[in-house]
């Protein structure tokens, strides 16, 4: 049982609607389920009646929502401890990376991390999208950076910026002069690209398909 999944049970038996509830947690519809299910199966139990037209917790949900409650109000007050007083933090925090945030984004996240929290160990691997978010399933990172993967799992995701895909061409190429260009005029057209694993070339053999 993680952290994850009491916030999910709580949320959820808060509003009594899968909708409401992931749109609070921004996470999507089948993430929740999967995550209460994975919850549920652990207790196994069921927390939530989910054969009429709403959901309601069961008599095991209502005892667990007590405590699970009560769970959460100290964690909640021991991490207000820990950002009140970050010089007791201690540890290591293992994050995970594609390479085009280890360029800037994630040494400067460090550079003013660190700082405040010298007491906390952090670790950064290069990874591939796909396996970030396999080894964060895994419990072997605590935290990714990197562009959504194709087949995101049972993980909870929060934007950080927007970014522009540019192509970059020799000043001599029929399209070095041209402001914009639509992904069917570079079909069969030699390109430099990431390998299939990244998610970045995913996404741009999606827009091909297209």
């Amino acid at each position: 049982m993680e952290l994850r999944h009491l916030r999910y049970f709580s949320t959820l038996a808060g509003s009594l609607n899968f909708t409401r509830a992931a749109e609070r947690l921004h996470v999507t519809q089948s993430t929740l389920s999967h995550q209460i299910k994975q919850l549920e199966d652990e207790l196994g139990t069921q927390l939530f009646d989910r054969s009429g037209k709403r959901v309601a917790l069961t008599e095991a949900g209502e005892a667990f929502l007590h405590h699970a409650t009560r769970a959460l109000q100290e964690i909640d007050r021991g991490l207000g401890a820990l950002r009140d007083n970050p010089q007791e933090a201690a540890g290591e925090l293992r994050i995970g990376s594609t390479p085009t945030f280890n360029l800037g984004f994630i040494p400067d996240c460090i550079a003013a991390f660190q700082p405040r929290y010298p007491g906390v160990r952090v670790v950064v691997e290069e990874l591939a999208a796909d396996l970030i978010a396999q080894r964060l399933q895994e419990g072997t990172l605590d935290l990714g950076i990197a562009y959504r993967p194709a087949i995101p799992g049972p993980l909870q995701f929060e934007p950080l910026y927007n970014e522009e895909m540019v192509l970059v061409v020799a000043q001599g190429h029929p399209l070095a002069r041209r402001k914009r260009v639509r992904m069917v005029e570079l079909h069969r057209l030699p390109m430099v690209l990431l390998p299939a694993s990244f998610a970045t070339r995913q996404m741009l053999d999606e827009c091909f398909r297209s």
